[in-house]
């Protein structure tokens, strides 16, 4: 009996080490798949896959900034009886929502990395779908702030899919996929803000409405985006590797470039 555990013992111990090596790299389902493949196949199937799946997480999210600029708001036309346009009013805020979160995603997204990002994703989009059903019920003239809080949150977004994809010998192409999303993505949910409020939707509701419609696939976008494998040795040789950075690394990381220059 002895003899009969301890070779079940050695014969399970490497099942455990390679689950182990599986954890502390990050294993995805995705990797077997690119293996099977071979090298040159397996990149090029890889970089599709995340352009792609950057690409469509970037669009989806447009449908959390962008529909209410759709309305006409024909019966609130100024901001709290200025002569200020209502609408510009809501443009401002959500702008500088999103200008002030690009100083403190300086912090966030650096800290963010190698942590699960995906979670954070959600996380955010599900407070934007928050602020924009805040938006629907507050009086008129609050409303602006519901914009800036949809703006908050929404600029550290861009950061976040980009850890998926950086750090590899393709990013460049990957990110070009990712950017593609600035080109359409604001007219595609403009039209389908424009088929919402054609239904009989208010235009206090539509953007809840739209980012509805559009949170499926911002979900499976994100999930597409972690089934990721890790940047390869030969992608961190080629490219460095993407590490979390805490306040004592970027100043560290700054004084190295300075010193470089």
């Amino acid at each position: 009996m002895p003899a009969e555990e301890g070779t079940a013992a050695a014969a399970a111990e490497p099942v455990a080490k390679a689950r182990s090596r599986k954890a502390s790299s990050g294993f995805r389902p995705l990797a077997p798949l690119l293996e099977r493949l071979g090298p040159e196949v397996g990149q090029l199937v890889l970089t599709v896959y995340g352009g792609l799946a950057g690409f469509f997480c970037y669009f989806a999210m447009y449908a959390f900034r962008k529909p209410f600029k759709a309305g006409l708001f024909h019966e609130h036309q100024y901001f709290a009886g200025t002569q200020v346009k209502f609408k510009t009013a809501l443009v401002l805020a959500q702008l500088l929502g999103y200008m002030t979160s690009k100083f403190f995603g300086v912090k966030y997204v650096a800290e963010a990395k190698n942590k699960n990002v995906a979670m954070h994703l959600l996380f955010i989009i599900a407070f934007a779908q928050f602020t924009l059903v805040l938006y629907a019920i507050l009086p008129w003239d609050w409303k602006v702030l519901a914009m800036f809080l949809n703006g908050l949150h929404l600029g550290v977004i861009w950061g976040l899919v980009v850890t998926f994809l950086e750090g590899r010998r393709t990013s460049t192409y990957m990110l070009c996929g990712l950017c593609c999303a600035f080109i359409v993505s604001s007219g595609a949910v403009k039209d389908v803000a424009l088929m919402i409020l054609n239904r009989g939707v208010s235009e206090e509701w539509m953007p809840a409405y739209v980012a509805g419609i559009f949170l499926p696939l911002f979900v499976l976008c994100v999930w597409l985006l972690y089934n990721m494998p890790p940047p390869s040795k030969e992608d961190i040789a080629a490219q460095s590797e993407r590490k979390a950075m805490d306040g004592t690394d970027r100043c560290n990381y700054f004084q190295t470039q300075d010193s470089a220059w």
